[in-house]
């Protein structure tokens, strides 16, 4: 991130971070998100459901 402020600087530790991939890598991407969304699984070896 590209901010300087004094209460984002701070907090820069425990704000959330981006993986190298799915399902913690985030595109942006409208249609890729959709697709994944609509066909992928929402189960994996990481995620629990409760």
């Amino acid at each position: 991130m590209d901010f300087s402020s004094g209460y984002v600087v701070r907090a820069l530790d425990q704000l959330p971070k981006q993986g190298k991939k799915s399902p913690w890598r985030l595109y942006q991407n409208y249609l890729l998100d959709r697709f994944n969304l609509t066909v992928g699984s929402v189960t994996d070896d990481y995620i629990r459901f409760r």
